[in-house]
C-alpha cells in the first residue's frame, strides 16, 4: 500500500499540469533586447518590443511586451 501511494505521489510531481502542457509561450525576443535587459533593464525598455515575446535570463524566463517583462506565472 505505501508503494502504491509513493508511486502515484512522485507520478503526479514529475507530471505537468494541464494549464502547463496546452500554455504557449511567445517566440523568443530577438538577441539585442536581452543584452540590453543583461546590461540595463531600463534602457532595454526605453524601447521595448513591438510584440510579446519570451526571454530566458539569470533569474528565470520572462515575457516582456510594450508595458514591460513579468514572469509567466
Amino acid at each position: 500500500m505505501t508503494q502504491v501511494v509513493l508511486t502515484l505521489s512522485i507520478s503526479t510531481l514529475l507530471t505537468a499540469p494541464a494549464w502547463a502542457q496546452s500554455k504557449k509561450f511567445p517566440t523568443a525576443c530577438s538577441e539585442r533586447f536581452v543584452k540590453e535587459w543583461t546590461n540595463h533593464r531600463d534602457a532595454a525598455l526605453r524601447d521595448p518590443p513591438k510584440k510579446p515575446c519570451t526571454m530566458q535570463a539569470d533569474t528565470g524566463i520572462y515575457v516582456c511586451d510594450q508595458k514591460g517583462c513579468q514572469r509567466p506565472w
